[in-house]
């Protein structure tokens, strides 16, 4: 049977609380799926439903339909509970419906702006991006690394002091415990596509045992490549998936260019302790890994860290 997580159930759960408790039929037959105490679930309520979810797997249809409709059940039920208690009318709840409401119209009213200026991406486009992006197709590669994850950037000095003049990551790792310094280590196998999109040119240039130091978040990690394997995209393969991400690239690109007209079109005014937000900058998304190739990556093999020559690790160190 399939079985869907807490996400899903609170999206469903959302969805519910925006509505009425019952549904009141507007003219015309409504199709109902459910009855609970009286109130109906419809066919459309059901559908809105499942496509929040994605796709689904082929021949899991009706399965994940039934599944779904359960969960309606269940959240209705919860609904009528919450109001039979009044909780329709706690001011935190309140709230938390009216800032949901905002944010379902303000992304309507960008998709509204955007929809007429979306193009799919032309053959041309896909060609070129295929043959510009040589790391994630053509020279794709799967590496083994050797990790080591450190919570916290806020010693980042210290761990490059560490790492100098170390012959290998076993003996970082000693280094990293005499400081008590907390720390994780496993080995790990990517794909070229799971790593971070500018950081692929670099990748590929590594030769074994050389070091790449790649802050994430408040977190630190420094990655030994061990090994790697050619594991090349045909173009046709790719095509689909090229594609799907240049379209989706080309919409953020347009939502982006539309919110900044509204922006510069409006007068918008700071106050108080928050007077000097209009001047700071917004925070540039974190790099993310390339989403243009969606191939599975081999599972990590157990094992020690390998020791690695004195000159690797140098080497490795030298984009500090």
């Amino acid at each position: 049977m399939l079985h869907f997580g807490r996400v899903l159930f609170l999206v469903l759960f959302s969805t519910a609380f925006l509505s009425a408790c019952g549904h009141k039929k507007e003219g015309g037959e409504t199709q109902v799926v459910a009855k609970i105490n009286g109130d109906e679930i419809t066919v459309h309520q059901l559908n809105y439903a499942m496509a929040r979810i994605g796709e689904i797997p082929k021949g899991q249809e009706d399965e994940t339909g039934n599944q779904v409709l359960k969960n309606l059940v269940d959240q209705q039920m919860l609904v009528k509970l919450a109001v039979d208690k009044k909780l329709n009318r706690n001011p935190n709840v309140l709230q938390a419906i009216e800032a949901s409401k905002s944010q379902i119209l303000a992304q309507a009213a960008l998709e509204q702006l955007v929809q007429p200026l979306l193009t799919k991406p032309t053959d041309t486009e896909i060609h070129d991006y295929y043959v510009k992006s040589p790391e994630l197709f053509t020279d794709r590669r799967i590496y083994k690394f050797a990790e080591i994850s450190i919570a916290g950037t806020d010693q980042i000095d210290k761990i490059k002091h560490l790492l100098s003049g170390t012959k290998s990551l076993e003996e970082f790792a000693g280094k990293l415990r005499k400081e008590n310094i907390e720390f994780k280590t496993a080995p790990v196998v990517k794909a070229a596509e799971e790593l971070p999109t500018a950081l692929l040119p670099k990748f590929s240039r590594m030769a074994k045992g050389e070091v790449a130091i790649i802050p994430i978040g408040d977190s630190l990690t420094v990655l030994q490549l061990q090994d790697f394997k050619e594991q090349p995209v045909a173009e046709e393969q790719a095509k689909p998936l090229i594609g799907k991400f240049l379209f989706e690239q080309k919409r953020k690109a347009l939502l982006e260019a539309e919110m900044q007209k509204l922006r510069d079109a409006a007068k918008i005014e700071y106050l108080g302790a928050y007077a000097d937000a209009g001047k700071a900058r917004q925070s540039p998304a974190a790099t993310q890994p390339a989403s243009a190739v969606n191939a599975a990556s081999p599972q990590a093999e157990p094992g020690k860290v390998d020791a690695t020559k004195d000159s690797n690790m140098k080497k490795g160190l030298s984009g500090l």
